[in-house]
């Protein structure tokens, strides 16, 4: 399992995507090999969502609302 150890590799991930909407990633946090948890602005929709967890192998992304257009994203990377 791969280890995310920068916020650039996290937003070159999600920069890849065929996103509908412009999102900027503020930060992640990786407290083990299984679990990243991203931290991201914007406006968003499901589709967008769907497609980040994809990226990272997770189909089930738990979402919760930190904020105006913020978002935490918690990601099992399988």
């Amino acid at each position: 399992m791969k280890k995310w150890t920068s916020k650039e590799e996290i937003e070159e991930t999600i920069g890849a995507l065929p996103l509908e909407r412009d999102i900027e990633v503020l930060y992640i946090l990786q407290p083990n090999t299984v679990v990243v948890e991203v931290g991201i602005k914007g406006n968003t929709s499901f589709s967008d969502i769907k497609k980040i967890g994809e990226a990272f192998g997770d189909d089930d992304v738990w979402i919760d609302a930190v904020g105006n257009e913020e978002l935490k994203l918690t990601i099992f990377i399988i």
